[in-house]
């Protein structure tokens, strides 16, 4: 367990939100999914990338991303697709750009951002 400064117990505010949700009418399904996306949310801030030769980066295949694709019900692949690179449709032709690790970072937490 985890002691805070401040005397504030994070179970009994988790409990207290819990039971707030159930009085309210959330059906458990619910609560079930919005825990997996605040659970998704913290795991993505640790989220690593590995940076290629040719300036772009791949998703790190850790326990962090993972647990991300896992909670987000998508599997590894599309999740370091969605994040490392982006679609470009001119015309009728559609291609696939690699990202930098700078720009997959702010597109992982355009990621976080939309989630929240």
């Amino acid at each position: 367990t985890y002691d805070r400064r401040d005397g504030v117990s994070d179970e009994t505010n988790h409990q207290e939100m819990l039971d707030a949700m159930i009085t309210l009418g959330f059906q458990p399904v619910v609560i079930q999914s919005l825990m997996r996306l605040v659970a998704g949310v913290l795991f993505a801030g640790n989220m690593d990338f590995s940076p290629q030769h040719d300036d772009t980066c791949c998703l790190l295949e850790d326990h962090a991303s993972l647990a991300v694709s896992s909670l987000l019900g998508v599997t590894f692949e599309e999740l370091d697709a969605a994040i490392t690179s982006r679609t470009i449709t001119a015309g009728f032709e559609v291609l696939q750009k690699q990202l930098s690790q700078e720009q997959a970072t702010k597109a992982s937490e355009a990621l976080i951002k939309a989630i929240y």
